[in-house]
C-alpha cells in the first residue's frame, strides 16, 4: 500500500475517497517507523537516527541555524562531514562561513592519540620516553602524526621529574616542526634515568 497525499479531499461527499483514507492511515505507522522508534513500542516516536541531506552551503534565514552534511577537504581526500551555519552576526562585508563539526576518524589506541576540534583542526597528544644518557649529544625524539594533517600549527612538550613515587612537571622543551606530519622534541641536558615527555599538538586537517 502506498500513501496518497491527495486524500482526504476537501470536496463532498467524503465516502468517495474513504478507501484511500484508510490506506493512508494504514501506512502511517510504517512511514513513521523510518528513523524513529515504532509506535506502540517503548520510547515510541523518538529518533533512532537522523539522516542529513548533503548540500553545498545552505542559506540561513531569521534566527534559524542550518545543520547539514557536506564534503570536507582533508589531506587524506574528501570525506562527508557535518557542518553548522548560524545567522550572520558580523557586518555584511564579512563572510558567514559554516563550521565543520565532525571528523571521520579518531585514534584512541595510541601511542599517538588524535581527536578533532570544530573548524577543521586536529588535536594530537601522547608521550615519549627520553632514554637515560650520560654522554652528549642528547638524542632528539621524532614524533609522526597520523592521520597525516596538512599543517602542524603548534606543538608543546614538557619534561617530567620523577621524585620517589611522585611525578612533577619539569622544564618546557624546544620543538622543531620537520614537515606537515612530523616534529622533533629536543630534550635538554643529560639524564641519568628515563624521563616521560608528554606532548600535545594542534594541526590543520
Amino acid at each position: 500500500m502506498t500513501y496518497n497525499p491527495d486524500y482526504p479531499e476537501n470536496t463532498p461527499p467524503p465516502d468517495t475517497g474513504i478507501n484511500n483514507v484508510r490506506t493512508n492511515f494504514s501506512t502511517y505507522a510504517t512511514i513513521f517507523s523510518n528513523n524513529h522508534v515504532a509506535l506502540n513500542a517503548n520510547n515510541q516516536g523518538k529518533h533512532s537516527n537522523v539522516i542529513l541531506q548533503q548540500v553545498s552551503d545552505p542559506s540561513v534565514e531569521g534566527g534559524f541555524d542550518a545543520l547539514y552534511s557536506n564534503v570536507a577537504s582533508t589531506n587524506l581526500g574528501a570525506t562527508l562531514e557535518i557542518f553548522a551555519k548560524i545567522p550572520q552576526f558580523l557586518s555584511l562585508d564579512k563572510p558567514n562561513n559554516p563550521e565543520q563539526l565532525t571528523f571521520h576518524t579518531v585514534n584512541t589506541a595510541g601511542p599517538v592519540y588524535q581527536s578533532f576540534l570544530p573548524g577543521g583542526y586536529l588535536l594530537f597528544f601522547g608521550q615519549v620516553t627520553q632514554i637515560a644518557q650520560v654522554n652528549p649529544p642528547v638524542i632528539p625524539i621524532v614524533v609522526t602524526l597520523s592521520p597525516v594533517p596538512t599543517e602542524i600549527l603548534c606543538v608543546i612538550a614538557n619534561s617530567t621529574n620523577v621524585i620517589g613515587t611522585s611525578t612533577t612537571w619539569g622544564q618546557p622543551m624546544s620543538v622543531n616542526v620537520i614537515n606537515n606530519s612530523q616534529f622533533q622534541i629536543n630534550p635538554t641536558g643529560i639524564v641519568l634515568v628515563n624521563h616521560i615527555i608528554p606532548w600535545i599538538a594542534i594541526a590543520k586537517q
